[in-house]
């Protein structure tokens, strides 16, 4: 793709505070870092967690903050050492991350990971 190893702009419903409204912002989104993939969404959704976060139950939330993180898209581009994604996969994003080496991330419960939160 052409903006490969750019920042690119995009429009993003942004909240600047607990229990304030989204405002439509235009935002920079720097270039992968290592470990990180950059994916050009194709849908979002907004969830229950992103309510709480809203609301101010996770206190240490930082704002201002674009929520949606159930969504699904294309991968743009992939910061160093990733090596299990390459860009024009098309993947489903999901909350909670994993290391993919502990036991309970080579078995079936990945949202127990010992190594991430």
């Amino acid at each position: 793709m052409s903006t490969v190893g750019k920042p690119i702009q995009c429009r993003a419903a942004v909240t600047w505070a607990i229990n304030t409204p989204f405002v439509l912002e235009t935002v920079e989104v720097a270039t992968p870092k290592k470990g990180e993939v950059r994916v050009k969404m194709s849908s979002t959704g907004v969830c229950h967690s992103d309510l709480h976060i809203l609301e101010g139950v996770e206190k240490d939330y930082p704002f201002p903050s674009v929520f949606g993180h159930e969504g699904s898209g294309i991968v743009e581009s992939v910061g160093d050492g990733v090596t299990n994604i390459k860009p024009g996969d098309k993947v489903v994003l999901c909350f909670m991350s994993w290391c993919g080496e502990c036991d309970y991330c080579k078995g079936k419960k990945t949202h127990r990971c010992r190594k991430r939160r």
